[in-house]
C-alpha cells in the first residue's frame, strides 16, 4: 500500500457506541483524513456484529484490524497481550498517527498502544506543543455520571496493581471512563456537562449532526437485512420504548405498572409502539408486551445506533429510561423523552442532567 500524505488517525474500537462513533468521525472527515480502525479486546468467537461485514460494505477506514482473545484468562491471556504489544508496535513504526481516539481508556492494550504512540511522538514535538494525540470518545452515560466501579478498592487497589506488575507502572486506572493520564482530550455530545473528572481534559464537542448518520447507512442496513429484514420493509413506528436491563427492572417494582400505563396511554392515542429489548434478554419477551398489547418486539440484538440511522428521515419519538440511548436520540435531534423508571445510585442525578438537556419526563395520565 502506497504511503499516504494525508495526515492519519486511528480509531481504538471496543464496543457497538465507540464503533457508530469512529464509523460516523472518519466518514466526516474524509477525505482530508485517513482512518484507521483497531477492534480491540474482542471475544475470538463473537466480536462485534460489524466485524464480518466491514469487507462487504465500502467503509470510511483505509484499513481495519481485529484484535481478539478478550475470554482467556490467566497465563494464557498475559501471553496474548505481549504478543499483541509486539506486534502493535511494529506495526505504529509503518504507520504515522496524528491523532488517536479511543472508547474505553481502561484497556491494557489501549493503553499500550498510546504509551507507544506518546514516546514515539516525544522526540519529535517542539518544547510547549498543544498536540492533542489522545482522544476518548463518548462513552455515555459513564462521560458525565462517572463509573462507580472505577473508584471500588478493587478496581483502583487490586486490578490496577496486578496490571502494574503483569505489564508495567504505565498502565493506570482511570477514576472514570476517560480519565487515565495517557488521554489529552474528551471528544463528548455535551462536553460543559462532562464528569468532574473529565473536565482537565479539554472536552470538546464531537460535532456530529444528523445528516452524518447518511454515512453509517450501508453497514447498519446490511446488519438489518441479517437479523431483521423486516424492519426495511416496514413503516417505522411513531413509538420506541427502548427497555432497561431486566435485572434493573426487577429491583423496581412499579416499573411493569408505569410500562403498562404508558403502554395503554400511547394505544389510546393510536400510536404505533414498539419496543425493544436490553440485549441481555437474548430475544425473549420477558415481559409479555407482544402478547398482552400487540406492540411491535424490536430485535434486541441491533444496537440503538443501528436504528438511528435506518430511521433518520423519520418522525419517530423514542422513550428510554435514564441510559445512553435518551443522551443519543436527543443528541441527533430525534424527539426523544424519558420515563422515570429503574432506581440505581445515579437515578437522581441522571433525572437533573436529563432535565438541564431539555430532555422531558414522559407524563402519565391518573
Amino acid at each position: 500500500m502506497p504511503q499516504s500524505t494525508r495526515p492519519a488517525d486511528l480509531y481504538l474500537v471496543s464496543s457497538t457506541l465507540h464503533f457508530f462513533w469512529a464509523w460516523l468521525l472518519a466518514a466526516k472527515h474524509q477525505p482530508q483524513r485517513d482512518a484507521h480502525l483497531w477492534l480491540i479486546d474482542q471475544y475470538t468467537q463473537q466480536p462485534l456484529a460489524f466485524t464480518p461485514l466491514l469487507n462487504e460494505v465500502d467503509t470510511p477506514f483505509l484499513s481495519s484490524k481485529l484484535w481478539a482473545g478478550r475470554e482467556l484468562k490467566g497465563w494464557q491471556k498475559y501471553q496474548q497481550r505481549k504478543q499483541d504489544f509486539n506486534q502493535a508496535q511494529s506495526m505504529l513504526k509503518e504507520l504515522q498517527f496524528e491523532q488517536v481516539f479511543i472508547g474505553n481508556d481502561r484497556s491494557v492494550f489501549g493503553q499500550y498502544v498510546l504509551r507507544t504512540l506518546k514516546q514515539a511522538q516525544k522526540p519529535q514535538q517542539p518544547q510547549n506543543s498543544s498536540s492533542q494525540l489522545a482522544i476518548a470518545l463518548d462513552d455515555g452515560v459513564f462521560s458525565y455520571l462517572g463509573r462507580a466501579a472505577s473508584k471500588s478498592w478493587h478496581e483502583r487497589i487490586i486490578d490496577q496493581g496486578l496490571k502494574k506488575l503483569s505489564y508495567g507502572l504505565w498502565y493506570d486506572s482511570p477514576s472514570t471512563i476517560g480519565a487515565s493520564k495517557w488521554i489529552d482530550q474528551a471528544c463528548l455530545m455535551y462536553p460543559s456537562y462532562a464528569h468532574s473528572e473529565l473536565q482537565g481534559k479539554s472536552p470538546q464537542n464531537i460535532s456530529l449532526a444528523r445528516k452524518d448518520l447518511n454515512s453509517f447507512a450501508p453497514i447498519a442496513q446490511r446488519l438489518i437485512r441479517m437479523h431483521a429484514k423486516a424492519l426495511i420493509e416496514a413503516n417505522a413506528p411513531d413509538i420506541l420504548i427502548a427497555l432497561p436491563n431486566h435485572n434493573l427492572i426487577k429491583t423496581t417494582p412499579d416499573y411493569l405498572s408505569r410500562l403498562t400505563k404508558l403502554i395503554k396511554q400511547l394505544q389510546q392515542q393510536n400510536k404505533r409502539i414498539a419496543v425493544k429489548y436490553h440485549p441481555v434478554a437474548q430475544g425473549e419477551d420477558k415481559l409479555n408486551l407482544v402478547s398482552q398489547f400487540g406492540v411491535q418486539c424490536i430485535n434486541d440484538q441491533l444496537s440503538f445506533e443501528v436504528l438511528l440511522s435506518l430511521w433518520q428521515d423519520q418522525g419517530i419519538e423514542f422513550i428510554g429510561d435514564l441510559s445512553t440511548t435518551t443522551l443519543l436520540a436527543h443528541y441527533f435531534g430525534f424527539n426523544s423523552q424519558w420515563l422515570s423508571g429503574v432506581q440505581t445510585q445515579h437515578t437522581q442525578a441522571m433525572q437533573g442532567f436529563c432535565q438541564a438537556l431539555g430532555i422531558k419526563q414522559v407524563h402519565l395520565d391518573d
